[in-house]
């Protein structure tokens, strides 16, 4: 009964440590958001919206449950005490995802033009390559998220995402 008490307060932790990242991230996107909106105008913006959501589709094929898959592997290998298993995961993973984030943001940076004239918006090209670079950051970033939740620590995630949110707002 010890042992399912401290994993239930471990869960409720960790929980309450990402609800609070996350609130702070949503304040430091308004925070953001707002003035750069009031700073490009609403062509400018739109600019900046069309080349976020190419952003956000790349990220979202790069990642697609990676890391979620990557942290229950590690959590069960963890709870067998295989720690070869542990190490070897994460080596795959980060690997796969600093191959996945370098090919999202090659192609981001190379078919930039492309990608903006498929959302209608030609103009948008040149913060589609500003972004591209991040992509590879945050992919490689989501298997340092993932081995740490393997490890019932959700700190690390929660300060990635703060970082991540003011590296926008910067």
């Amino acid at each position: 009964m010890k042992e399912r008490t401290q994993k239930s307060n471990t869960f409720f932790g960790g929980a309450a440590i990402l609800a609070v990242s996350i609130a702070i991230v949503k304040i430091i996107g308004a925070l953001y958001k707002i003035p750069l909106g009031r700073i490009l105008g609403d062509v400018g913006f739109g600019h900046f919206n069309n080349a976020y959501a190419i952003y956000n589709l790349l990220l979202m094929i790069s990642t697609a449950g990676l890391p979620v898959a990557m942290s229950k592997t590690i959590s069960e290998a963890n709870a067998l005490d295989r720690r070869n298993q542990v190490n070897r995961v994460f080596r795959v993973a980060l690997v796969t995802f600093v191959i996945l984030g370098s090919i999202s943001s090659l192609v981001m940076f190379v078919f930039a033009q492309p990608l903006a004239n498929l959302q209608g918006d030609s103009l948008a090209a040149p913060a589609v390559r500003v972004m591209a670079l991040s992509c590879f950051f945050v992919c490689t970033m989501s298997a340092y998220r993932g081995y740490a939740q393997g490890h019932s620590d959700m700190v690390p995630t929660a300060v990635s995402q703060v970082l991540e949110a003011l590296t926008k707002l910067g």
